[in-house]
């Protein structure tokens, strides 16, 4: 009877050692990829240290050892592959905050036509996960004391907490996280926690010694205030920084201003995330104020901000408006932007665009057409902004593959090549045409002729004129041209 009674214990004692085991693997899977991944010692330690702790606090939730290592695991390798996918597509690391701010409709219809590739893996690895954590959920027979599981979680988390301290440091990687994924995204925690427990991440200090701003009163113009046409054209970089890139050097005098120079311009981001400088401009404030959650200043600030750029220009007497490439809601900048003082936010549905690969041009003739007919209406002055978004990625398909225009050189990587066809068409699209009518059988345009605008009308007109061959009967359209251009550019420039 006792050997029977012995070897039922050691037969009921096998499941649960087969369950430690394989949690041990499994837990050792998900502290392999943190070696793999996390390059700098500190950062390392203070990822397995916090991954470990997350472990044993689904241990003592569920008393499963096997089934919340395998679900550890699958949280580290969720933010290894979300995170390199974000980094690849949008050059940002990811953030923990991004579950609330991304997950709604808008913003996942805009991921499915920019990036359905990255949604189908993501419901892929989701589904993958889920069947896994399910298996291991049934035939999991660990049984961990509680006690120990929160023993391991207390000490873990005070490890990783003491690691923070540092003196080396570690800090949240905003576009430099490709070594540190989980360990920036983990970093990021307490700034989510706090965004959500109190709804925002800054505000303003109770009292100050110092006076409080005089509010604006009144706006002193000149006799006739300036129309303001401002064009954000997103992703858009010259090259020229660039020298070791093999391309058409044309596309650089679409970067140059009137007087035929190249400006700088100081900006908080470029290249991407150009919508931080985007909210710099319009509101006046650092998004560095924000710290980790500088990408999400939009949400945070919305109907919060006084004396923006479009405030006070409405202030002024100006009528402000938006032509904006996605879907009203997307982000909730609508809500933002009607905050802080435009009159009308058009969207996409608005402006009849279908997809958010539209060509600059159709932003560019929907803006005209309001213009035109503000002007007509009404006798005060503009300030319209326009977003564009053709040289936005991905990059992995030919964009208007009809267009006729070139990449990079030979030996240029796809994606590159691909960068500077876009930015040719944002020049096509950006740049005066001028075709002259009644000098010959058909509209006359010389595309040279054109890139002399930024010089005057006498350098246009002699790039159109240069190849015409005049009779006595008509070499007075010669001068007739060049006095029409000049009108004409002038009229244009105001």
């Amino acid at each position: 009877m006792q050997r029977d009674q012995a070897t039922e214990a050691s037969v009921g004692c096998l499941p649960r050692a087969i369950s430690i085991a394989a949690a041990c693997i499994i837990l050792s899977g998900a502290l392999g990829l943190l070696v793999a991944t996390e390059h700098a010692p500190p950062r390392l330690w203070f990822a397995a240290a916090l991954t470990i702790a997350i472990a044993a606090a689904l241990t003592f939730a569920t008393r499963r050892l096997m089934f919340a290592s395998a679900a550890t695991l699958v949280l580290v390798a969720g933010i290894l592959l979300v995170s390199r996918t974000k980094m690849s597509a949008m050059n940002m690391a990811l953030h923990s905050y991004d579950a609330f701010f991304y997950l709604n409709a808008p913003t996942l219809w805009f991921l499915w036509e920019s990036y359905p590739a990255y949604l189908v893996s993501a419901a892929a690895f989701v589904l993958c996960a889920a069947l896994v954590l399910a298996v291991c959920w049934r035939f999991d027979r660990s049984e961990c004391p509680r006690i120990l599981a929160i023993a391991a979680c207390v000490v873990m988390a005070a490890v990783a907490a003491w690691i923070e301290t540092w003196p080396s440091g570690l800090a949240f990687e905003f576009t430099d996280a490709r070594n540190a994924n989980v360990s920036s995204y983990y970093l990021t925690w307490p700034a989510t926690a706090e965004a959500i427990t109190r709804g925002q991440p800054l505000e303003a200090a109770a009292s100050t010694a110092l006076p409080p701003f005089a509010p604006l009163s009144g706006c002193a113009l000149p006799t006739a205030p300036p129309h303001i046409l401002l064009i954000h054209q997103e992703s858009l970089v010259q090259p020229s920084l660039f020298p070791q890139l093999d391309y058409d050097r044309v596309l650089d005098r679409f970067f140059l201003s009137d007087d035929g120079k190249l400006h700088p311009l100081r900006v908080e981001t470029y290249g991407g995330v150009s919508w931080v400088t985007d909210f710099s401009l319009m509101a006046g404030i650092s998004s560095r104020f924000f710290g980790s959650l500088r990408t999400f200043v939009q949400v945070f600030t919305t109907g919060k901000l006084t004396e923006t750029l479009p405030q006070s220009l409405k202030n002024c007497g100006y009528r402000n408006m938006l032509f904006f490439p996605f879907d009203a809601h997307f982000l909730s900048h609508d809500k933002f932007y009607k905050s802080i003082g435009f009159d009308e936010v058009f969207d996409r549905r608005a402006q009849g665009i279908t997809t958010i690969h539209e060509r600059d041009r159709v932003y560019f003739e929907n803006a005209l057409f309001a213009i035109d007919r503000h002007l007509r209406a009404s006798g005060a002055p503009f300030f319209v902004y326009v977003q564009t978004m053709t040289a936005h990625g991905p990059y992995s398909f030919k964009y208007l593959p009809g267009e006729d225009v070139a990449g990079g050189g030979p030996g240029t990587p796809s994606a590159m090549s691909e960068y500077l066809r876009r930015a040719a068409i944002v020049q096509r699209d950006g740049s005066s045409r001028v075709a002259l009518g009644g000098v010959a059988p058909k509209p006359w345009r010389v595309e040279a002729a054109e890139r002399e605008l930024p010089r005057g009308a006498a350098a246009v007109a002699a790039g159109l004129l240069a190849d015409a061959r005049t009779t006595h009967d008509n070499a007075f359209k010669v001068q007739l041209v060049q006095r029409t251009l000049a009108s004409v550019l002038a009229e244009a420039k105001g």
